[in-house]
């Protein structure tokens, strides 16, 4: 079950015209997945030519189509599984990763005319290969996520209160 309100983010979605938002910055990557981030990457995300890249798809209205995409992180799951249902791996670089996330948007069932993904938190060569591989509508992510996450649950309170 995700930790978060699908149905403020599908009104959202749809108060924006998105039919699948993608997340790529850590903090939405955490919120989103109750707190999971690839402790390997924790304090930096840069290495060798290239970055981690996490990306997490949400087709509004379906969690069930729901996906992640991360990098040789296997193990690292199975000590902190999330909720998403379909889990992929691709090679340790944002272009593989943009790829792997692409591929899945191909095989889905369902509106994926508007995507929106967090411009300023994906790098250009993962962006240019995910525009390059999918046929879309692009748009800007970071206001609808902004909202989802400016209004907190009881449990956030409790956490804030706590801390």
């Amino acid at each position: 079950m995700p930790p978060f309100s699908t149905d403020k983010l599908d009104a959202l979605m749809e108060r924006a015209g998105i039919d699948v938002l993608i997340a790529t910055s850590k903090q939405n990557i955490q919120y989103l997945t109750g707190g999971y981030y690839f402790f390997m990457y924790e304090a930096m995300p840069a290495m060798g030519v290239s970055r981690y890249l996490p990306v997490l798809i949400y087709p509004k209205g379906r969690p069930d189509l729901a996906a992640y995409v991360g990098s040789n992180e296997k193990n690292a799951m199975a000590g902190h599984p999330i909720w998403v249902p379909n889990i992929f791996h691709a090679e340790l670089n944002s272009v593989a990763v943009a790829r792997k996330a692409a591929e899945y948007l191909g095989k889905l069932s369902v509106p994926t005319r508007t995507i929106a993904y967090e411009q300023a938190f994906m790098p250009a060569d993962a962006a240019d290969a995910l525009r390059g591989a999918f046929e879309a509508k692009y748009v800007e992510a970071l206001r609808t996520l902004e909202l989802l996450r400016a209004v907190k649950s009881a449990h956030e309170l409790d956490m804030l209160r706590e801390a």
